[in-house]
């Protein structure tokens, strides 16, 4: 196994333990770098709101400089962790949950005195980057103004997506002037004038200014030090732009320029190599969702990000991914998933691998990213079809099954999405290839338990079936002692018994039986949990609809071994007057065939069992008329089953001298001795 997983394993340890309080204290912070790492982790594995005491023990043991909770609602409790961090970098979340400030202007919020509140004076003073493109909120006016002074350190700042006016934009360009990164991506401006102030600028985002003209554009050619130039939108890059036109149609060249994104714009392919000759210091192109999607040509010393093939697709991934630009991301790997469908078999083992890390980077960078999931994990399930799975490595195959875990934590409440129920589907699809389940030392386990859990939620969706499907084959291929060790779990054991009687109410006989197999070795390993779990008067229950020779047998093999306990839990009230119920509904019923599985032997099961009953009971409730009346009602039912032409059992009349008159104690049972008498004397078939 490599070292990240294990690095993986460890940080979501340590974090467990803090959000359950039981992290051993420490006398100092940990380095930048882990605790990066940690808090991370955090977020990431942990939707619910923070408590205080939670937020205290991150900020005693974490040393955070770098915070992105760009895809979290901020509640006020994590506040408190931004104001203990002496923070550079800070990528803001959804403000929305904190309330407004002004009751008047429900939706807006005053972001400077909110900034001031959840960060610390050294902060303030330092900060260097700050990403306000998912605060979900309007600011009071001028709030640009006062921002600006706030962070004197600042080189870096984002307000993609929030709409900007143009004197707002001008704030920008008058008071940010050490900026050497913007990003104004769908802001909304139809101008960029002003933006000459900024000349430090070397990497600028302005796509999806669907209103930006050429003149409007025109500035940016006096920011001589842009090496990054993006072109692509944000929100959608399958509504294409004229930006790159209109930046053609400037006639000005950015000397500097390294990379341009111009993804999801209208490229004519001759203007595309006109703009590479007069950039001569290009080295990266972006050309997703453009007519050039698919160009063949190759310029030496120029990465153009396509997807014509999986080797360029993995560098797109890659690409967008490290630049956490969730919308490219999602378009890499749909298109992506359509070429796989065409030309996977053609690919190499190397590629293939190297696609699947890239894939797992992006489900791991992107948390709580749904249509990436649901993407990836076509993928996914591309690459691991059938015996394609063999491509992967062991270690790759075990990785595959945490990511897979992983997506299912992250969605807890997934049936109120149908993209979210999209995604859990998909993974319960790719585990349900049996030559994946097949891998050496999977944690079939781990898969088995997290499958009947799904079958619990699942009620009659889709995904039951599958995860039924998973459990027969992993119970199957399960070591014995495993089973025997899973069943010693009383939870395992209760959403069994409860999975049998749930299909037991939606009166599905099939399934029903398909988790009766199981509870059959539920009883043969674990039988005090069985009974703990209310097994046995679910089995009582079940009789009038579902009465199986099975059931009835894994409760005489409970009242076999004389255990006090499994006979008091037969003998409840509820019970005994379900067995009751059952002989009289069967009563009418009997014959006098010999089939295992007809009326006759499950009643005469039923009445073996309520033998052991009444001979177990203290002599006060013997001696009552209820009692009497269900001894009167044995005597008849058995009486019933041993009759046959000629030949009345003479033995029955013994019986019922020897266990339900005189109730002699110094004999084995009366189930012992009839089976016994059954067996050697062969009088009648059911006694």
């Amino acid at each position: 196994m490599s070292v990240p997983p294990l690095l993986d394993l460890t940080t979501h340890r340590v974090i467990t333990c803090i959000r359950a309080g039981t992290f051993p204290p420490i006398p100092y912070q940990l380095d930048p770098d882990l605790s990066k790492r940690l808090f991370d982790e955090h977020n990431r594995i942990f939707d619910g709101a923070v408590t205080r005491s939670v937020a205290k023990d991150l900020c005693s043991l974490l040393n955070v400089t770098e915070i992105d909770i760009s895809n979290a609602i901020l509640t006020r409790n994590e506040l408190i962790i931004l104001k203990n961090m002496n923070l550079v970098s800070l990528a803001m979340g959804d403000l929305t949950e904190l309330g407004p400030n002004n009751t008047e202007s429900h939706n807006r919020i005053k972001l400077e005195a909110m900034l001031r509140k959840c960060l610390n004076e050294t902060t303030l003073q330092q900060l260097r980057h700050l990403d306000l493109s998912s605060t979900g909120v309007y600011y009071f006016r001028g709030w640009l103004e006062n921002v600006s002074k706030m962070f004197p350190s600042l080189v870096s700042f984002s307000v993609a997506s929030e709409q900007l006016s143009l004197t707002e934009f001008r704030t920008i360009c008058t008071n940010f002037r050490n900026l050497r990164v913007l990003d104004i991506s769908d802001t909304g401006l139809r101008s960029l004038g002003g933006i000459s102030n900024l000349p430090n600028i070397e990497i600028l985002a302005i796509g999806g200014l669907r209103s930006l003209t050429s003149l409007g554009m025109l500035e940016i050619f006096e920011l001589k030090k842009i090496r990054v130039l993006d072109l692509s939108s944000r929100i959608d890059l399958r509504a294409h732009t004229w930006m790159f036109d209109r930046f053609l149609d400037c006639n000005k060249v950015l000397p500097e320029l390294r990379s341009i994104d111009l993804s999801g714009t209208f490229i004519l392919l001759d203007r595309l190599e006109n703009f590479i000759k007069t950039h001569p210091t290009l080295e990266q192109i972006s050309l997703l969702e453009t007519s050039c999607s698919d160009l063949q040509m190759v310029y030496p010393g120029i990465q153009i990000l396509v997807q014509k093939c999986l080797p360029t697709a993995c560098v797109s991934l890659s690409h967008y991914t490290k630049l956490k630009n969730y919308n490219s991301t999602e378009v890499v790997l749909e298109n992506t998933f359509w070429l796989m469908i065409e030309k996977l078999d053609k690919e190499n083992e190397s590629t293939i691998r190297d696609w699947f890390r890239a894939i797992c980077e992006a489900i791991k960078q992107f948390p709580t990213g749904v249509c990436i999931d649901k993407w990836a994990l076509k993928c996914l399930d591309q690459i691991s079809r059938k015996q394609r799975i063999h491509t992967l490595s062991l270690a790759e195959r075990h990785e595959l099954v945490n990511v897979l875990f992983k997506l299912c934590d992250d969605r807890l409440d997934y049936k109120e999405d149908e993209l979210e129920a999209e995604v859990i589907h998909g993974v319960w699809l790719i585990l349900g290839n049996t030559y994946f389940l097949s891998t050496p030392n999977l944690n079939v386990r781990k898969i088995f338990e997290n499958a009947l859990e799904y079958c619990l939620i699942e009620k009659a969706r889709p995904i039951q079936s599958v995860c039924m499907k998973i459990m027969k084959y992993t119970f199957e291929i399960m070591k014995p002692e495993d089973q025997k060790e899973m069943f010693g779990n009383l939870d395992i054991c209760r959403d069994i018994v409860e999975s049998l009687n749930f299909f037991y109410r939606l009166k599905q006989f099939k399934k029903y039986q398909f988790v009766l197999k199981f509870i059959i070795k539920l009883v043969e390993y674990h039988p005090v949990n069985f009974v703990k779990a209310g097994g046995v008067s679910i089995f009582v229950r079940h009789l009038i609809r579902y009465s199986q020779v099975e059931s009835l047998k894994m409760l005489i093999v409970l009242a076999l071994t004389g255990n006090s306990e499994f006979i008091r839990e037969l003998s409840t009230p509820e019970n005994v007057r379900g067995f009751v119920r059952y002989l009289h509904k069967c009563k009418p019923k009997l014959n006098y065939f010999t089939n295992v599985n007809s009326v006759s032997e499950k009643t005469f099961l039923v009445c073996c069992i309520l033998s052991v009953i009444v001979y177990s009971i203290d002599e006060k409730r013997f001696n009552s008329i209820y009692w009497k009346n269900i001894v009167k009602l044995l005597k008849e039912v058995l009486t019933t089953l041993a009759e046959e032409p000629g030949y009345p059992c003479v033995h029955l009349e013994e019986v019922f001298e020897t266990y339900f008159e005189k109730r002699t104690i110094d004999v084995k049972g009366p189930i012992q001795d009839i089976q016994c008498h059954r067996e050697e004397k062969g009088a009648c078939f059911y006694c």
